[in-house]
């Protein structure tokens, strides 16, 4: 069997918010500077209908 490594570049990140929406909504009151600060554009996925949430 022979394997092959994908170089992609990029980086792939998220954060898991494990019940608790205050931080979540925290995080979520302060988009603007995290995107800003990190010149990175998240997917803000709150499913409000789960346990977790999570910046992707």
């Amino acid at each position: 069997m022979v394997s092959r490594i994908q170089k992609r570049d990029e980086l792939d990140v998220e954060l898991y918010v494990s019940d608790n929406p205050d931080l979540y909504n925290y995080l979520l009151e302060n988009k603007a500077d995290i995107e800003t600060t990190s010149s990175l554009l998240f997917d803000w996925r709150e499913l409000p209908d789960r346990k977790a949430s999570r910046i992707v």
